[in-house]
């Protein structure tokens, strides 16, 4: 899951929009649980939070983060686990040996792994952090596959992701399995009736969900992008999850001069595929004006999707451009207007 691809789009321009948009032993002594952080409080968008059936939870509370492991016995590990996590197999031969992981791993193999993911790279010297995020991307995959779902797992990823150690790609990682563990836990029906009381799997889904909201307001890199996608894909598939609000955000980021090129472009497309033209005022000016190649062709085939007769002009004239690039996205926008 290194990479989502949910939007479709029609030329050769926005496919190479979409790559950016949805992009990528010996077991050390790592703590069973990761270092706690507390969720960060989003304020500029409480009108977005979903309905998630959650009772009355204001904030997401503390759940515990994964199994815990017993001093007492020792842990009894396959032999492809310990071979994955051992200090002197190669990069490649661990890759392949999680790839053939069982959905059905025994308990010590689950917090074996999950103790991995909570490894920092001062715990694999001779794997470059790059390497080391991959294969832990890998891995929480294998757990998030399991037939059943580890208790505690999408806490643990939501303290990955805050935590001040986290390197940047891994904190993509990261968020990129957030909307995925809400949708199978979604779709599992492992969120029963409020009772009057936090049931933990409630509360879990609360609290990855209010990560996934707060990381809208982080716009700098790609991470709002990230998050975007994830809770566009949850709104077109779970009542829970207002899509209009969603696509409101998008529309905001879109126009966000200080967002990064590549999170307006996701924004847009976003809005785009949701149909609201409140984006249109922000696509004209950046099919103009936007930083990159990229971020101008996206906005110019937004222009295109809504086929409004006041852009037909600045189309033809995009469409003459000497940038080669721009005048193709112009011409392909124009081309479907006219269809």
């Amino acid at each position: 899951m290194k990479k989502w691809q949910w939007i479709s789009v029609g030329s050769v321009l926005i496919g190479a929009v979409i790559v950016l948009v949805t992009h990528r032993q010996s077991v050390a002594p790592v703590p069973a649980e990761p270092p706690k952080a507390s969720v960060p409080v989003s304020t500029a968008h409480p009108s977005a939070e979903p309905a998630v059936p959650v009772a009355d939870i204001k904030s997401p509370p503390v759940v515990p983060v994964g199994p815990k492991v017993e001093n007492t016995a020792t842990p009894v590990l396959s032999d492809a686990v310990k071979t994955l996590l051992s200090t002197n197999v190669p990069f490649t031969a661990r890759a392949q040996i999680i790839q053939k992981l069982s959905r059905d791993l025994s308990a010590d193999d689950v917090t074996a792994l999950r103790n991995f993911l909570n490894a920092p790279p001062s715990d694999f010297p001779g794997t470059k952090p790059i390497a080391l995020n991959s294969l832990k991307n890998d891995v929480l995959e294998v757990l998030m596959d399991q037939r059943r779902m580890p208790e505690g797992l999408g806490q643990q990823v939501v303290d990955l992701f805050n935590s001040s150690a986290t390197d940047y790609m891994w904190k993509e990682y990261c968020l990129q399995f957030m909307a995925p563990f809400v949708d199978r836990q979604l779709k599992d029906g492992a969120v029963p009736e409020a009772n009057g009381q936090a049931d933990p799997k409630r509360v879990e889904i609360a609290a990855v969900t209010h990560a996934l909201y707060a990381a809208l307001d982080d716009r700098s890199k790609d991470l709002a992008g990230t998050a975007l996608l994830g809770l566009d894909r949850l709104a077109k598939a779970h009542g829970q999850f207002d899509r209009k609000a969603v696509l409101v955000k998008a529309v905001e980021i879109a126009k966000d001069p200080n967002a990064s090129a590549v999170c307006r472009l996701t924004a847009m497309r976003v809005a785009s595929s949701g149909g609201n033209a409140d984006v249109l005022p922000a696509a004209r000016e950046l099919a103009q004006t936007g930083q990159t190649d990229l971020l101008r062709g996206a906005a110019i085939t937004t222009l295109g999707d809504f086929g409004a007769p006041e852009d037909m002009e600045l189309l033809k004239t995009l469409s003459a451009s000497p940038n080669r690039q721009i005048a193709a996205a112009a011409q392909a926008a124009l081309n479907r207007i006219e269809i």
